[in-house]
């Protein structure tokens, strides 16, 4: 039904309704069932198997499970052939999978529930209608189509309607539209289908709100049906992979491609030399076979996963205590590869708070301005303890906000013994005028559109251009002023004076800034993040804001959504990334700017608080969405800024920025520690050598090395230099070519010393020492080498040394599990005790990582102030 098309009489018959006596009580169930009732159907909620099934579906834990199915295979089928089998391999696999599957949906579950608690999409509202020419007040969920809504000040409307009264109806709509002026609702007018929502005056819409004014509505769509039930369910879920599930992704690929070659030259290897040695039977190949998925599971960087949800989780807890709420665990991390910020202006970038600016008085008027506010408006402030609320006209609250910190109260001016004939406001006269009588006076206070009320007053002609000139320099800056005049007598009409009146002065509206926003769009410049204004405000308004927060630097910056709607996707990416601020934006313009933006590979971010953003939060990368906005927004939404700033944005992006660096610390650890191992195993075998690591001695390696020491690595936190950078591409893989020279500069030298020790024991431990004093090097040169790795950049170890205290507490930890396993658990570890001056040697021997490390850096840094070799630069 286009009711904005339909004569009231037409919409009466068609929904079987009336203008005054309402729905009859015999056609509300029938309405109901043909029109459907006022409830938003919810989305169904992924099961936990479906959730599970997701979890384990990760690339990293996908490895795993392929492992740990051949691994298992292969014990069962050992242990039914001669009764004996080797299942702890099998049990810690599938330890670190589910360890690492329920860690990830405990958390996702945990921060789903705390933004539950926000709030409930929809709100108990009681709401007034007319049946059968009686008043009464039901639940909005009652509320059906044909019902007659008396609409008042401060209303929240609950489903979409044709006017068909109005007495100064206006409706605040920019949590659908954009728009942060109120509408003047009328009901004698009928549009064309194609008239855009902002346009129809003569239709009021679900999720808006009635600011001044009386009236009512028949209703004419509900629920689903209503334009907010339309972009409620076209809102669906998120198609786009984060930037970080697309690296990872990739990383597993590649990492399985790796381990897998390097499992096969190592079985190859075993079974020739078990050949060679006449050694060669069903058992020995199939105790090859087993070294060799081991080797794999030792190859893969099985804890990422692991470390990715306790560094995504705790980052959850930081951000939340600062006021953002992380609705996608992923989403924290996303947040820092950000790199367009495409941001809503009413109630983002600025307040949705109609403040007064500045109010000049002419010829001593300021007492005739302060009584002419209070009397010329319908508004009321209501106070709640440190708030106050304006019911009405959000200009006319200002104003009555202005009155009283001017100390003033502007009740005592309203009693209607004081207050003679009214003529209200409409968009035809552009003005309103009260008589007031006062100590037997009459004086006529007229507020209205500066051009109207000054050219009434008793002004030369230069005196009114003078004055309007200097009124259009703040309304080209994108502020409402508002003027005003007097005229006293009894013979005052109430109403324009033909030049009589007395020119009091004016007042400038505005609908501030907020505070912070400044700093934050520096910072996000500084940070290499483009911010991009899409409002639905006009262009002069629009650029006046942009041009006060530093987002543009010239108009060329600024255009309306006419224009983007009348290019192609490619001509629009041709042009999108000069653009600073889209005027007039509708929730298509936005979304069709969404999509330009992704498909140059921009990682986009859209913040928002109406409806109206909605869709285009819900395509971004990163949806951002007000806490006291609109909960729709809120549903589609992936982090909600409980306390409006749009400087927490910055935290999120520091914060996201620091949690990439973190997993390329981790990356940088562990393939150091796989390549090591590969390097020393394929050596030795190639050499003819046994393979110097037992399975149960590379799957202790594997567990230690993914678990506390590699996660304690995700706990790093950003001093603040990342911001400094600019924002890691979409098309940038995870590991930089700068992680590739340290890790295998790293892996080589610690395989070249073990396997030195391997072939010649320069460490002088005897024959029967040197398999365990080559397990124990193996395990010391990593955990020194996790603290080469906590700086990925030129910066020494040595600076910021202690602030991981945990990572120094752990690392001492796994030392001395080291040291007991090695001295205690020889059996089953296949070790024998070392002496305490062995011990010794092997640190300052692995003690070598760190030198070599540092001198790495001390060179990188001269090659790259000479400019003589200059890889790409990643900052610590």
């Amino acid at each position: 039904m286009h009711a904005h098309t339909m004569h009231q009489k037409e919409i009466e018959i068609a929904l079987k309704s009336n203008a005054t006596v309402g729905l009859k009580n015999n056609s509300v169930e029938k309405n109901a069932d043909l029109y459907g009732r006022n409830v938003i159907t919810p989305k169904k909620r992924k099961s936990f198997i479906k959730r599970l099934i997701e979890a384990l579906s990760e690339p990293m834990l996908l490895i795993l499970e392929f492992a740990w199915v051949i691994t298992a295979g292969v014990n069962i089928g050992k242990y039914l052939k001669n009764g004996e089998a080797d299942f702890y391999e099998c049990i810690g696999i599938l330890l670190c999978v589910l360890l690492s599957a329920f860690l990830t949906l405990f958390m996702e579950g945990r921060s789903q529930k705390a933004f539950e608690m926000l709030g409930k999409v929809y709100d108990k509202i009681s709401v007034k209608v007319i049946r059968d020419g009686k008043t009464v007040i039901i639940s909005k969920e009652e509320v059906v189509c044909g019902d007659l809504v008396i609409l008042e000040s401060g209303n929240k409307i609950i489903a979409d309607g044709r006017v068909v009264e109005s007495n100064g109806l206006s409706v605040d709509e920019s949590m659908l539209t954009g728009e942060s002026v109120s509408v003047e609702k009328v009901a004698d007018t009928v549009y064309s289908k194609t008239t855009p929502i902002a346009e129809r005056k003569n239709m009021v819409y679900s999720g808006t709100f009635v600011r001044s004014g009386q009236g009512k509505m028949i209703v004419t769509a509900v629920g689903d049906n209503a334009e907010l039930g339309k972009i409620a369910n076209n809102l669906g879920e998120k198609d786009a992979s984060a930037p970080l599930n697309e690296k990872l992704n990739k990383l597993g690929k590649t990492v399985t491609l790796i381990g897998g070659i390097s499992a096969t030259v190592v079985f190859i290897l075993s079974i020739v030399r078990l050949i060679i040695l006449q050694d060669f039977s069903f058992f020995t190949a199939q105790d090859a076979f087993l070294e060799a998925i081991v080797l794999i599971v030792a190859a893969v960087p099985e804890g990422l996963p692991t470390t990715a949800a306790l560094s995504l989780t705790l980052n959850v807890v930081k951000l939340a205590k600062s006021n953002a709420l992380i609705r996608k665990l992923v989403a924290a991390e996303t947040a820092g590869a950000i790199s367009v910020i495409c941001s809503d202006k009413t109630g983002t970038l600025t307040q949705n708070k109609m403040t007064v600016g500045k109010v000049e008085a002419f010829n001593g008027g300021k007492n005739r301005l302060i009584v002419n506010c209070a009397v010329n408006s319908t508004a009321q402030l209501k106070r709640d303890k440190n708030s106050v609320e304006v019911f009405g006209s959000a200009t006319e609250g200002a104003l009555l906000k202005w009155i009283e910190n001017e100390g003033c109260n502007y009740q005592k001016y309203r009693d209607k013994r004081l207050i003679g004939e009214v003529l209200p406001f409409n968009s035809h006269q552009k003005y309103m005028a009260t008589e007031f009588l006062q100590d037997g006076e009459k004086t006529v206070f007229i507020k209205g559109a500066p051009e109207i009320v000054i050219n009434d007053c008793a002004l030369t002609e230069n005196q009114k251009r003078s004055i309007l000139r200097e009124i259009e320099r703040y309304q080209k800056n994108g502020k409402r002023v508002l003027a005003f005049s007097s005229q006293q007598g009894e013979n005052a009409p109430c109403g324009l004076s033909g030049g009589k009146a007395v020119f009091d002065g004016y007042a400038v509206i505005l609908d501030p800034v907020r505070k912070d926003v400044k700093s934050a769009v520096l910072n996000c410049k500084r940070a290499g993040i483009s911010v991009m204004m899409m409002t639905g405000d006009n262009l002069e308004t629009a650029t006046a804001i942009a041009n006060e927060l530093d987002i543009i630097s010239d108009k060329s910056q600024v255009v309306t959504a006419d224009y983007i709607d009348s290019l192609d996707s490619s001509q629009l990416k041709k042009v999108i990334s000069n653009l600073k601020v889209v005027a007039r934006s509708t929730p298509t313009t936005k979304l069709k700017i969404v999509e330009a933006l992704k498909g140059l590979g921009e990682v986009v971010a859209v913040t928002g608080d109406g409806v109206n953003d909605a869709p285009a939060i819900s395509k971004a990368d990163i949806g951002i969405s007000m806490g006291s906005g609109s909960e729709i927004t809120k549903e589609a939404s992936d982090i909600v800024l409980l306390d409006d700033s749009f400087a927490t944005i910055v935290k999120a992006v520091s914060f996201g920025r620091n949690i990439y660096k973190n997993f390329q610390r981790f990356i940088t650890f562990q393939l150091t520690v796989n390549l090591t191992a590969m390097i020393v195993v394929i050596v030795s075998l190639a050499m003819g050598l046994t393979n110097p690591f037992s399975a149960v001695q590379l799957l202790w390696i594997d567990i230690i090395m993914d678990g506390p020491p590699a996660l304690t690595l995700a706990m790093e936190t950003d001093r603040g230099q990342f911001m400094n950078a600019k924002p890691v591409k979409r098309s940038d893989g995870i590991i930089t070519p700068q992680m590739l020279m340290r890790i295998g500069a790293q892996g080589l030298f610690m395989s070249v010393v073990i396997l030195f020790q391997y072939l010649y024991d320069f460490l002088g431990v005897g024959r029967e020492g040197i398999s365990t004093s080559v397990f124990c090097m193996f395990v010391i040169f990593q955990l020194l080498n996790a603290f080469n790795c906590r700086k990925i950049g030129s910066e020494s170890i040595f600076k910021g040394f202690a602030d991981n205290k945990l990572m120094l507490a752990v690392f001492f930890a796994t030392f001395v599990f080291q040291i007991v396993i090695t001295q205690f658990l020889c059996g089953f570890f296949s070790t024998v005790p070392l002496s305490a001056m062995t011990w010794l040697k092997i640190i300052a021997v692995c003690s070598l990582s760190v030198v070599f490390s540092e001198i790495c850096k001390i060179l990188y840094k001269f090659f790259k102030n000479s400019k003589i070799f200059l890889p790409q630069r990643v900052k610590s």
